[in-house]
């Protein structure tokens, strides 16, 4: 007998040790299900995988940890001047189709997470415009003083319509011409562009929708920095994203961390929501846009990507509101910038951050020669509201 109780007391031990383990097992696969949660939870929001350096331990008020995704957004202190700006263009939606919108889950998950403005003015002249004027306005400040009807000798046309010039004809000073001056690089990638610099429309690209081939004094370089890239095929359906993993002279760029200090970049008439869907659209930016914020440069904290339209669905003339959302490392998670401006308001924003001047057409607030004023909201920069300096 003496014997025996010992073996039960060490038996009553043992029971209660793997309870205690099997307790244990029990919290740790609850705690891991819960990580696993968020991860999952990101991953069917934005097709991307969490990575651990997004994934930031906290503790709540209760004193418990928490798990958190930080975004690219951070409200980071912005630079004296960012290094790089990207701007990615999309076409004929006014805001109501994208923001809030359930076709564009990616779009409006970035906004959140970074800036979006949401009065920004379609039309950044007094007339309506379509396409080709509208890109010649954002890159220049103007559809003015272009020198089309320099046979006149007043050298002040305005670009009013598509193909209202012969190609790489406009005189205008540019973005493009203004970064080289301030011995600053730029590049545009655009999507099924045949060639370098292509001067007619084919496929699925548009002319109209390149604007670096617009502009005469800068015809040299265009040759060599406006390239293609090849068509990817986006779903119709929404969050589906693309087919395959883009490799392209663009992705290159992002994960060497050579792009350029102004980047101007264009989808195919499908993916820019022209033809296609907003669905599509959405899914286009879904395949890029982490590739660009994932790569050195936006990793350096210098690099801010502006996603634009062109112009609302009407393009009547009269005033409409067009998405802008904007993402930087110093930009405040949620933010909501309602200052009236446009797309030669963006420019100005876009000169101001890179510290280029001066500032372009209707950006300086004076309206160029053969325009008779500058909308409203021309010379109106974002970059305070959106802590970019």
């Amino acid at each position: 007998m003496p014997l025996v109780r010992p073996v039960a007391k060490t038996s009553k031990a043992y029971y209660l040790l793997f309870a205690l383990l099997l307790v244990a097992v029990g919290v740790g696969f609850k705690l891991f299900s819960h990580a696993s949660g968020v991860a999952t939870a990101f991953e069917a929001e934005s097709g991307a995988r969490t990575s651990p350096a997004s994934l930031i331990s906290s503790t709540t008020a209760s004193g418990q940890s928490a798990v958190r995704f930080t975004g690219p957004c951070t409200g980071a202190t912005p630079p004296a001047h960012y290094k790089h700006v990207i701007w990615i263009w999309n076409e004929n939606k006014d805001n109501g189709a994208v923001d809030q919108s359930a076709n564009a889950p990616f779009v409006n998950q970035i906004a959140s997470q970074c800036s979006k403005a949401t009065n920004v003015i379609d039309n950044a002249t007094t007339v309506a415009l379509p396409s080709e004027p509208q890109y010649a306005v954002a890159t220049s400040g103007s559809n003015c003083n272009t020198g089309i009807d320099t046979a006149t000798g007043s050298g002040t046309g305005c670009l009013r319509t598509d193909g209202d010039h012969a190609a790489a004809s406009l005189d205008s000073e540019s973005i493009f011409q203004l970064a080289k001056n301030s011995s600053m690089s730029w590049k545009s990638y655009i999507e099924s562009m045949p060639s370098n610099c292509s001067l007619a429309s084919s496929g699925r690209y548009a002319y109209k929708h390149n604007p670096a081939a617009f502009y005469n004094p800068i015809a040299a370089d265009c040759a060599i920095n406006d390239v293609g890239i090849p068509a990817i095929t986006c779903s119709t359906t929404v969050g589906l994203g693309c087919s395959g993993t883009p490799s392209n002279t663009f992705t290159a760029d992002i994960a060497s961390g050579s792009l350029a200090n102004f980047t101007f970049i264009t989808p195919n008439l499908d993916n820019d929501m022209h033809d296609g869907t907003v669905a599509e659209g959405d899914n286009w930016l879904k395949t890029y846009v982490p590739l660009i914020t994932a790569g050195p440069n936006y990793a350096s904290g210098d690099t801010a990507i502006f996603i634009m339209w062109d112009e609302g669905s009407a393009n009547s003339g009269t005033a409409s509101n067009i998405p802008s959302v904007v993402i930087a490392p110093s930009i405040k998670p949620g933010t909501v910038v309602t200052t009236a401006t446009n797309n030669i308001g963006i420019l100005r924003t876009t000169e101001q951050i890179l510290g280029l001047s001066p500032y372009l057409g209707c950006a300086s607030g004076v309206a160029p020669g053969g325009a008779t004023n500058c909308s409203a909201g021309s010379n109106v920069s974002i970059a305070a509201a959106d802590n970019l300096q």
